[in-house]
């Protein structure tokens, strides 16, 4: 049996990585500079691999056959150069993912700043329920199917695909090692402050990423997006685009949105001529968006459409993409929103799907780009969608040069100056202390953070129970 060793594995791509190894038949050990958390530690357990707490070159006792190295790891770390000194196979996740499972199967990559996670788990949910066995590799849980990575049999493998680069020893994009046939594009914003200078150079990348399609290959793309709209113009491949109730022309237009019960219904077209109805189990437009954009890669790859608008009516989106954690009087929701354009998307669902009440934003600034500056107005327009705000103050601001790091307290100014009441807590406990204190039937709770919120989430979800105001529609909480 071949030995794979990960170090780093405690993300959710690298414990997902390991989780394919797994299927594959691979002996799979790990490290992590810390304890692991769900819901990669979940992962792991369920697949019996018990990570090693810190690095060290004692972890390549016996030698393994490949070594994955994850981009958190430092060109310094020891245990990493334990293996390039002893000569060992050694990649990163990648890499690793296109060289032992893509390069096996039609490659389909689903990529763009926001909405990958909800249309990769949507693509892969339709076709595990079509009968397809596709290979997937997801940044989340699949709800409904219980997992974000699958080995699969059939003929496509789904893979989100990440302009984050691979690894220190690799600054590339991610996708740009999966090499797809199939890829489809939800927008281009400003993202990744920590490695792109401007918005030019993600447009590069993605530029790059679309330049790269074989002849036979198709390219889908949201024809609300300026900028895809000028680069689809350079694909070398097949193009089809889609948008909803937009002036631009478009291959798919979606239309007439409207709440209906327990969902988020709409007409869709294809050119002129009806499409059908579609009904989703997600809030808001920028759902319906992704929805349409996976309905027309589903399209262009071929696949029946016979059932289709019944199994998107059965998908429950992805593990922490507006998961609702309580519903009745008070309504509390999990979200990853982490950029502007996310927070507003999420809030602007939310209030659709829940009018008439008082609505709490709690934000956490966690990743490079969110405890910035360069956002940071945009990110104060976001929030006074909601009522009543809390920022969590961002932590690790050391790794971040003083005249870029976000300010918190202007944050908070910016946010009441629209009117809208605005508290900054030091800690999830302060928050959730806040929330419990003052939270009233008629309400809905948004978290929002890139990492766990868990102790916040936990204390509200508890007060709801306790006080009537709800139940949990759904028991697991990833992260």
């Amino acid at each position: 049996m071949p030995h794979v060793h990960l170090i780093g594995i405690g993300g959710s791509g690298m414990s997902g990585l390991a989780g394919l190894f797994v299927q594959a038949g691979w002996s799979v050990t790990g490290c992590d500079k810390a304890a692991v958390h769900p819901p990669a530690a979940d992962t792991l357990a369920a697949l019996g691999i018990h990570p090693f707490l810190g690095y060290s070159p004692d972890h390549l006792d016996p030698s393994p056959d490949l070594v994955v190295v994850g981009n958190v790891v430092r060109a310094t770390n020891e245990e990493d150069r334990e293996a390039l000194t002893r000569g060992m196979p050694r990649t990163h996740m990648a890499k690793a993912l296109w060289d032992h499972f893509l390069s096996r199967r039609t490659s389909v990559v689903v990529a763009g700043t926001h909405g990958k996670t909800t249309s990769t788990s949507m693509l892969a949910y339709l076709l595990q329920r079509g009968g397809y066995d596709p290979g997937f590799f997801v940044g989340g849980v699949v709800r409904g199917l219980g997992t974000g990575y699958q080995l699969g049999s059939g003929a496509y493998f789904v893979t989100e695909g990440d302009e984050y680069d691979c690894a220190w020893f690799d600054k590339t994009p991610k996708f740009l090692h999966y090499r797809p046939r199939y890829l489809l594009v939800t927008n281009v914003e400003y993202d990744h402050a920590d490695i792109y200078a401007d918005l030019d150079a993600i447009r590069e990348v993605f530029r790059r990423l679309i330049a790269s399609l074989p002849h036979d290959g198709v390219l889908v793309y949201c024809a609300e997006s300026p900028i895809l709209t000028e680069l689809a113009r350079e694909a070398p491949c097949t193009v089809v685009s889609y948008a909803v109730d937009s002036p631009m022309p478009a291959t798919w237009t979606a239309s007439n949105i409207r709440v209906e019960a327990g969902g988020t219904a709409f007409t869709l077209t294809r050119g002129v001529e009806p499409a059908g109805e579609f009904l989703i189990r997600l809030p808001g437009r920028h759902n319906v968006l992704n929805a349409t954009g996976v309905i027309a890669l589903w399209r262009a790859m071929g696949l029946s459409w016979s059932g289709l608008a019944d199994r998107i009516s059965e998908f429950q989106g992805a593990a922490r993409r507006m998961q609702v954690l309580a519903r009745g009087d008070a309504v509390v929701l999990d979200d990853f929103a982490h950029h502007p354009t996310e927070v507003r998307a999420t809030l602007s669902a939310a209030r659709q799907w829940w009018p008439g009440r008082k609505m709490w934003a709690v934000f956490e600034p966690k990743t490079q780009t969110s405890r910035r500056q360069v956002l940071q107005a945009d990110l104060a327009e976001a929030l006074s969608l909601a009522d009543e705000v809390v920022v969590i103050e961002p932590h690790d601001l050391e790794s971040i040069p003083l005249d870029h790091r976000m300010d918190v307290a202007r944050l908070a100014d910016d946010v009441r100056a629209r009117g809208v009441r605005t508290t900054v807590a030091a800690t999830q406990e302060e928050t959730a202390a806040l929330l419990v204190e003052e939270l009233t039937r008629e309400t809905i709770v948004v978290l929002m953070s890139a990492g766990s919120l868990g102790h916040v989430a936990d204390a509200v979800t508890s007060l709801v129970a306790t006080k009537g105001w709800g139940s949990a529609p759904d028991s697991t909480r990833s992260g």
